[in-house]
C-alpha cells in the first residue's frame, strides 16, 4: 500500500504510534494547563524568560506531554510573566 501524502489519516498514524510507543501525550488543553501552571510558579521566582521556558519544558517533560512550537511556549512564557508581575504589583499597592 503506497503512503499517501495528503491522507490526513495516513499523515496521523506515525504521530499515534510514536506516542503510544514513548507514553507521551500529545499537546492538549491539560497540557496547556501543565505548562501555565508550572510557567506561573517559576514566574514569581525567576526573572530571566529564557529560566521561565526553561521550566515549563521541564514541567512538560516531566508530565510526559510532547512538547508544543517554540512561538506557543514564548506566548506562555510572557503570559505568565505578566500574570505574575500583576499579583506583585497588587500585593504592593494592597499591603
Amino acid at each position: 500500500m503506497e503512503f499517501e501524502h495528503d491522507d490526513p489519516v495516513q499523515r496521523a498514524r506515525p504521530y499515534h504510534a510514536v506516542r503510544e510507543y514513548t507514553g507521551v501525550g500529545a499537546w492538549s488543553k491539560e497540557a496547556r494547563h501543565r505548562a501555565v501552571e508550572a510557567g506561573y510558579e517559576a514566574a514569581l521566582i525567576l526573572a530571566q524568560t529564557a529560566d521561565l521556558t526553561n521550566a515549563v519544558i521541564a514541567a512538560l517533560i516531566r508530565a510526559r506531554f510532547e512538547l508544543p512550537a517554540f512561538s506557543t511556549l514564548e506566548r506562555i512564557t510572557k503570559h505568565v510573566r505578566a500574570l505574575a508581575h500583576r499579583s506583585c504589583a497588587g500585593r504592593c499597592l494592597t499591603g
